[in-house]
């Protein structure tokens, strides 16, 4: 990307899914007592992928914060459900955990998204 504005967008949410994977990583080494490796046959859930058809052609800043708020938004979801289909165990604790650092991350994508929204119309709408 040759926009520096653009490209910090994609490097601020790019930091927060690392955020993730070293919570995740840090949180299989405590549970297992070794580090995590990757499945190279593990298919990724739909719901946690971003959509770059969002951006079309058009790879704007508003565009970008609003599919980084939209991907944060579908992992909350996804993690919500994943949360209501289990009993008391581990794993329901994991996806707790993640639900929580989603809401953060939500509340952080919401806050760029109506900066740049607050920047173009000039004021903050909400």
């Amino acid at each position: 990307m040759e926009d520096e504005a653009e490209k910090m967008e994609f490097v601020a949410h790019s930091e927060m899914e690392r955020g993730h994977e070293e919570q995740l990583e840090k949180y299989y080494k405590e549970l297992y007592d070794e580090e995590f490796a990757r499945d190279p046959d593990l298919t990724i859930a739909p719901e946690l992928k971003i959509q770059t058809t969002d951006f079309h052609d058009v790879t704007s800043r508003i565009r970008i914060a609003t599919s980084s708020y939209a991907a944060e938004m579908r992992a909350s979801e996804y993690y919500k459900n994943m949360i209501n289909q289990m009993g008391k165990c581990e794993a329901r604790l994991m996806f707790e955990k993640l639900l929580q650092v989603e809401k953060q991350h939500l509340e952080e994508t919401k806050r760029r998204y109506l900066d740049l929204k607050a920047d173009i119309a000039g004021f903050h709408a909400f």
